[in-house]
């Protein structure tokens, strides 16, 4: 299963372990019936459509956009109505 990331000894147990959509097909290929996963893992008879759709699942990517920009770090907080700056030296002498 060239589009399967994960080895059939260590595979998802529940949906919510599921990183993407092909983490679901090393547990149907473990469980379905071998005629019935070829039919399925072929495309249903169209492995032009099947092709087509996995190429365009590789277009798509997620970046991820946290320490986008680390010049500014501002790590204050409001709690409780009083504005905390950190890092704060002085925290527990304004600290009701």
């Amino acid at each position: 299963m060239l589009w399967a990331p994960r080895a059939l000894d260590k595979l998802i147990s529940n949906p919510k372990e599921a990183i993407n959509v092909f983490d679901f097909e090393p547990v149907a290929f473990k469980n379905v019936p071998p005629a019935h996963f070829g039919y399925m893992a072929s495309g249903i008879d169209d492995e032009t459509t099947l092709r087509a759709n996995r190429e365009g699942f590789q277009k798509f990517v997620l970046r991820q956009r946290r320490l986008v920009d680390v010049s500014k770090v501002d790590m204050s907080v409001e709690l409780f109505g009083a504005e905390i700056r950190l890092p704060d030296r002085d925290l527990a002498d304004r600290w009701p």
